[in-house]
């Protein structure tokens, strides 16, 4: 009997060696697959990444050697699924290759305007060259350089396309397919806006360290943004601390009858004024205003041209501080109920600009109605209104 409990106890020691053992076995073989898979999912996005880039690298040489996909006979729609806007101003080293990107999309029910904003180089002739190829390009002439802001506002009024892409003059499309996989998000969907990614350089040969996500800092649970007013505020505002993200006009695909119905909420007295700085925040904030349907994809396909160079004309100290105060009035009067506290914020950051008294009277008086409208609003709370009244107060001092 003793021998019968020994010799069961020495089984039961041996049997527990051996789970223990196992155990210990199969955590090392965890921690191999979990290696193998990090190992894998860092190389297939390293993969993706690097075969974006080749296929980028190619395209964008493509283009900017003004090499155009052979296809059949052009014709010009009445109903183009895609307009697609672009501000020129002295773009004679880059308004081809932007061109260029745009016609060799697989899609072809398109329309191309051009909006020349008096340019003094030969711009006008180089796309006037151009269009003789293309019947699907439409140049609009400005008569005196009227900014960006006009500009793209008259480009997107004179769209026959079902939809808008913006294009500044020294960008370019990233590969064949953007307008085809936009245009059927959209579609898919009921999409108001479709944002997608981009790739930024400050020179036309590209690196993995370029590519940015863009991704909006506010997401709905389901992919996408459908009330208003939440759209305007989280995609321009992350807090209090007033930090703009994803307020690129560009890099987006926007439903036409919706940028209408935002440049006639607008009002022309604003898009008339000379802008060349805040464009791209005053445009999207007023597209989202209307907008109801906002989607972000994983897509690469914008190339952004870093330049210190615009496609409008050149931004003064004075003409920065009237830019800034044309912000804020536009974020106020477009604004909903508590939301107005933006453009307080937008104004109380007003005092660390040193220039106010570059200022004409003409600009003096409109920055005191404007900080007027705001501290007489109920809906700004009064830590907002105080620190209001102390700048109100300190620029009229300066006067």
């Amino acid at each position: 009997m003793k021998n019968l409990i020994y010799f069961e106890i020495k089984k039961i020691k041996k049997i527990k060696k051996i789970n223990n053992l196992l155990f210990f076995f199969s955590k090392i073989l965890i921690a191999i697959y979990f290696f193998i898979f990090i190992f894998i999912f860092t190389n297939k996005t390293k993969s993706f990444k690097e075969l974006v880039l080749k296929s980028g690298r190619k395209y964008l040489n493509k283009c900017l050697k003004g090499l155009i996909n052979k296809r059949i006979k052009i014709e010009i729609s009445e109903k183009p699924k895609i307009s697609v806007i672009i501000p020129i101003y002295n773009s004679h080293k880059t308004i081809k290759s932007a061109i260029t990107s745009i016609q060799n999309q697989n899609m072809i029910d398109i329309e191309i305007i051009l909006i020349d904003d008096n340019s003094k180089d030969n711009s006008l002739k180089i796309i006037e060259n151009i269009k003789k190829k293309d019947p699907r390009i439409k140049i609009i002439n400005n008569r005196i350089n009227m900014g960006i802001l006009y500009s793209r506002c008259i480009g997107v009024l004179n769209s026959k396309g079902k939809y808008i892409l913006n294009l500044d003059h020294d960008d370019m499309f990233f590969d064949e397919d953007v307008f085809n996989k936009l245009y059927q998000t959209a579609e898919k969907g009921n999409f108001d806006i479709v944002s997608f990614m981009e790739v930024q350089g400050n020179d036309y040969y590209i690196s993995p360290k370029y590519m940015e996500d863009g991704i909006c800092t506010y997401h709905h649970p389901d992919g996408h943004i459908v009330h208003q007013p939440e759209l305007s505020y989280y995609t321009l505002f992350k807090n209090e601390s007033f930090s703009f993200v994803d307020i690129q006009i560009w890099g987006k695909l926007f439903r036409t009858k919706i940028y209408k119905k935002a440049i006639n909420l607008l009002g022309k007295e604003r898009y008339s004024i000379f802008n060349t700085i805040n464009e791209d925040m005053i445009g999207l904030y007023a597209i989202c205003r209307v907008a109801k349907t906002y989607i972000y994809i994983r897509k690469y396909g914008l190339f952004h041209f870093i330049s210190s160079s615009t496609a409008s004309n050149i931004v003064t100290k004075n003409h920065q501080m009237n830019m800034e105060i044309f912000l804020i009035d536009v974020v106020f009067d477009l604004s909903i109920n508590n939301n107005k506290k933006y453009a307080a914020i937008l104004a109380i950051r007003l005092k660390t600009m040193s220039y106010y008294q570059l200022l004409n009277t003409k600009g003096k008086q409109y920055l005191f109605s404007v900080l007027k409208k705001i501290m007489n609003c109920k809906f700004i709370e009064e830590k907002y209104k105080k620190e209001l009244i102390l700048l109100y107060t300190d620029f009229k001092l300066l006067q």
